[in-house]
């Protein structure tokens, strides 16, 4: 079951999306993203606002879709955290794709270890049009609209959304759930599988000290 509800941040309006599991029907993990303005020199920021204590492990914001770039260079604003909110939530190293020490790249990727529900997350960085010469452009939120997202909870939980249009605001865009799943499983071995290699591993070898001592 996916809700959808109007808040108010700061004078703001914003967009809380609430998303629930049949497995876990206790767990309500949300998320409040919302991009008003230029995104030269106006801070993004997400908002842990999930209600049974689930943490914000990991955001991706995908910006190609909409033919956008995150400008790092030199004539762009660098990623950079606001307000100390990095310690707060425990951000990691951040991942660009390409890499983030490239002068342009799509997808951004960040980790936390310590974004607790109540906690807002907030950065500067520079947008700009894929393709073309980004002095004197400035990308505002409504022209992110079709960014996709993917935000993974401490619980199992990943929430899938795009960024859409805001009824009444011209130059905003707004995070939607359009699916929630599961986080893909971390990929090891079952101890019967180990058990079954140790098998064939011991047989193989029996099998080659038989062969050289018949040779």
């Amino acid at each position: 079951m996916v809700k959808i509800s109007r808040v108010v941040l700061g004078g703001i309006a914003a967009v809380a999306v609430y998303a629930s599991q049949p497995y876990s029907a206790h767990a309500t993990p949300s998320l409040s993203f919302f991009v008003d303005g230029n995104t030269l020199n106006t801070p993004f920021s997400i908002d842990n606002t999930s209600d049974a204590g689930e943490r914000v492990t990991r955001f991706q914001l995908d910006i190609s879709g909409p033919g956008l770039v995150y400008d790092n260079g030199i004539d762009g604003t660098e990623f950079t955290p606001v307000g100390g909110s990095d310690v707060t939530t425990g951000l990691e190293t951040p991942i660009g794709s390409p890499p983030l020490n490239t002068d342009t790249f799509t997808l951004l990727d960040l980790s936390f270890t310590d974004f607790d529900p109540g906690e807002t997350f907030t950065w500067l960085l520079d947008v700009d049009f894929f393709g073309g010469n980004s002095s004197g452009y400035t990308v505002f939120g409504n022209q992110m609209i079709g960014a996709t997202a993917t935000i993974d909870f401490s619980g199992g939980q990943r929430l899938l959304g795009v960024l859409e249009a805001v009824p009444g605001n011209s130059d905003a865009s707004r995070f939607t759930v359009t699916g929630v799943t599961t986080t893909p499983p971390t990929s090891v071995p079952e101890p019967g599988v180990l058990g079954l290699l140790g098998v064939g591993l011991t047989s193989l070898g029996g099998l080659l000290y038989r062969r050289r001592n018949t040779e």
